[in-house]
Order: structure tokens, then C-alpha cells, then sequence
């Protein structure tokens, strides 16, 4: 139902005296669940920062408004508000400020919120200075609402009418800029789940961890968390079969060496999002050159942050199917290795096809079995020939990961 996501809005500084172009940024960030309370935090930084005085941007009389689904939510209050906009006067580059939210009855409209910046002071050309701090600068304040219906979607969104001024630093301190605005679409918050496993290839009985050897930064762009292993594809689905779930969503991920995972994207997530209701869904893990799994059971998420991971390195049992899990030193489990070709079954053609044309080659391929990033013997002796005839036991035909898929 929720999903945590983040959206960057660019204000276009112009000056009506022919100066050079200013921008700043507003970014909705870290939705987020708590019990019968959903919220989200407004951020802002400047984009251009430049050399001098002349270059400082400021934040004056502004307002952000946004829609959001009545049916859903109610009650919009503010929280969190930072210390320069609560009337701190302690310094001379701006006035005291104060932060303001006007509901929807006061602006006339359902579903509506208009979240302002007041100056209290008569100066016009004073105000927030802002932060150039990556990724998202400082934040405004937290906007809270009360969840009503969880069965409907928040639909939080910017509205058409957002507007704002800013103030410079130059002189004379009056001069304001015109703000051009535009605006994304947020995508509301849905739901999340955070699972923990064990790929047999890296993983180290002496350690039991699992060893990190593939070259990631060659073959990945982004950020990549220092103690990945190897990328993987997380599916969630609404019925144990494929051919009967009317919601099937997949999502990729980073898996770390003690067997937690972190988002692909923002790999400080312990955790995936997907864009679909709350309710009961089983989840599937899928790595390249390993065999699925999939939850003994439907697993209950939302859009809360999960409290713990599911876990399958502690029981057989804890996975769809008799003996889907390989037994590992420390009485652990873990996916099956030498599924090469990711077809869902462990052959002689993985051998023949995939894993001994490659031999001798290094690099992020999917004959590397247990991903130390080479192609050697062992990829065959020691992991897939003892687990020939192994297949997959998520219910339906296996879904091909390739490595582009895997990536996206």
C-alpha cells in the first residue's frame, strides 16, 4: 500500500534584473508507517551553489501543497519542525520563521494540504540560507497524517498550485527571485518485506558468512554496499502457484555477506518496496547461477518498516517444498548451487554448456559458481555435479533471470 520513495522538485531562480539563474530543490522523502500514523518529511537544498555571497539562496515566504486520498488519510499536523523555522532569532541572516499547515477545510478542498513558511520579520531579503549537503540538504519539517482506511491507497501527490518565493544574498537585500516550478508525481508508499539467506557457492563453513570475490564495481553502476555478495531478485506473489497469483512483483536487491539484504537502489533500505496493496503474499528469492526458493508460507506485509527478516538460513522448513535448501556447516540452509543456466534445474548441460567452455576465465559470469570471481574446477566438482538432478520447488514454471534482469 505504501511505498518509500522519494521525490526531487527543481525551482528555477530567475532574476527580473538579469542576474544568473539560482535553483533549489525540495525533495518528500522517508514515508514512512507507525502505527495508525503515516508521514513524510520535507527536505530542501540548493542545486548551484556558487563561489560568493551573491550565489546564497534563500528560502523565504513559501508554501508546498499536496494532495493526498481523503478516504485514506486524515488529520494533517506537522512535526519535527526545524529550529530555524520556530522563531529562532539567534542569528542575523534571517528573521525568525515559523511553519504553518493549513487543512483541508481552510483551503476549501478535500484531500489537500498546504504546508507554509512564515518570515515574522519585515525584511524580505532574509531567510533560510541552504544547506548544499547530499543527497537531500535540510530538513523542513515532518507532515503526519492519520491513517483511516488501510485498504485504500494514500495517493500523496504535489498539487498543481505549488508555489514559492526566494530570497538572495546580494545586495540590496529586498531583491527576491521569481520561482518557476515543477513538479513529479509522488508515488505513494506500498508495501515492504526484508528476507535473509544463504547462497552454498560463497558461503564460508569457517566463517559462516559468506565470502564477497566478485568484481561488483565492474560490472554495476551505482552505489553498491561494501559488504555485498551478489546481486539478487526478490518476487512476491499472491498464490502459491504463478499460473494462479493475480499479483506477481519482483524487485532487486543487494545480498550481503551474513545473509541480510539492502535495496538495489537505496542501499540503505534493509528491506524491498513494491507498488501494491497490503495483505498476504509468499516471497521468492532468485540469484543467477542458484535454485529459487520461495516462503513456506504467505508472509502478512505493508508498508511498515518489517521488524525482522524472514528468515531461511535456520530450517529446511522454512522453505515451499521438501528438501528445497541445502544443508550448510553451522546447521544452516541456503540456496543450491550450480544453476548455471538459470533455467530452475541443475544439468549436465550447466557442466557442458555454461560452466567448462568457461574455464580459466575470471570476471562476473554465471559459471562462477561460488563467485570468487574466477571459472576453476571446483565450480563444477565441489558445487554442481554433487547437486545434479536438484530443481527448483516454487510452484509453476521458472521465471529465466538473466543479468540485465537482475540489475533493473
Amino acid at each position: 500500500m505504501y511505498r518509500c520513495s522519494f521525490l526531487v522538485v527543481c525551482f528555477l531562480l530567475i532574476s527580473e534584473f538579469g542576474h544568473a539563474q539560482r535553483t533549489a530543490t525540495t525533495v518528500v522523502t522517508n514515508f514512512n508507517t507507525a502505527g495508525s500514523t503515516f508521514s513524510f518529511e520535507v527536505w530542501s537544498r540548493k542545486t548551484n551553489p556558487g563561489t560568493g555571497p551573491e550565489d546564497t539562496i534563500r528560502v523565504g515566504t513559501s508554501s508546498f501543497y499536496f494532495d493526498y486520498n481523503s478516504s485514506a488519510l486524515s488529520t494533517p499536523s506537522l512535526s519535527n519542525i526545524n529550529a530555524k523555522y520556530t522563531g529562532d532569532s539567534t542569528s542575523a541572516d534571517y528573521a525568525p520563521m515559523r511553519v504553518g499547515i493549513v487543512g483541508a477545510d481552510s483551503l476549501g478542498q478535500g484531500g489537500k494540504i498546504a504546508v507554509t513558511l512564515f518570515f515574522t520579520g519585515l525584511q524580505t531579503g532574509l531567510g533560510d540560507t541552504l544547506s548544499t549537503a547530499l543527497p537531500i540538504g535540510e530538513r523542513m519539517c515532518t507532515v503526519n497524517l492519520q491513517i483511516s482506511d488501510t485498504s485504500q491507497p494514500t495517493n500523496v501527490q504535489w498539487d498543481s498550485v505549488n508555489s514559492a518565493t526566494t530570497h538572495s544574498g546580494e545586495q540590496p537585500p529586498d531583491q527576491d527571485w521569481a520561482v518557476e516550478n515543477t513538479f513529479d508525481s509522488v508515488a505513494a508508499p506500498n508495501v515492504r518485506a526484508s528476507v535473509k539467506f544463504f547462497l552454498e557457492g560463497p558461503y564460508n563453513a569457517g566463517t559462516l558468512l559468506m565470502n564477497k570475490g566478485l568484481p561488483l564495481a565492474s560490472h554495476f553502476d551505482g552505489t553498491i554496499p561494501a559488504e555485498a555478495v551478489d546481486s539478487v531478485n526478490i518476487e512476491i506473489r499472491n498464490a502459491e502457484s504463478a499460473s494462479v497469483a493475480t499479483t506477481r512483483k519482483f524487485q532487486p536487491a543487494w545480498v550481503l555477506t551474513d545473509g541480510s539484504i539492502r535495496g538495489f537502489t537505496d542501499t540503505t533500505l534493509s528491506y524491498v518496496e513494491f507498488d501494491t496493496t497490503a495483505g498476504d503474499y509468499y516471497l521468492v528469492v532468485r540469484h543467477r547461477n542458484h535454485i529459487a526458493i520461495m516462503t513456506a508460507g504467505t508472509m502478512v506485509l505493508a508498508a511498515a518498516v518489517p521488524s525482522a527478516a524472514y528468515d531461511f538460513t535456520t530450517a529446511q522448513s522454512s522453505a515451499f517444498g521438501s528438501n528445497s535448501m541445502k544443508a550448510l556447516a553451522g546447521s544452516k540452509f541456503g540456496l543450491i548451487a550450480g544453476d548455471a543456466n538459470s533455467n530452475g534445474q541443475i544439468a549436465t548441460s550447466d557442466i557442458n554448456t555454461i560452466i567448462r567452455p568457461a574455464l580459466g576465465q575470471a570476471g562476473y559470469r554465471n559459471a562462477d559458481i561460488n563467485l570468487n570471481g574466477q571459472v576453476q574446477n571446483s565450480d563444477i566438482n565441489t558445487f554442481t555435479r554433487p547437486n545434479l538432478g536438484r530443481g527448483t520447488q516454487v510452484p509453476s514454471a521458472p521465471v529465466t533471470i538473466t543479468e540485465k534482469e537482475i540489475e533493473q
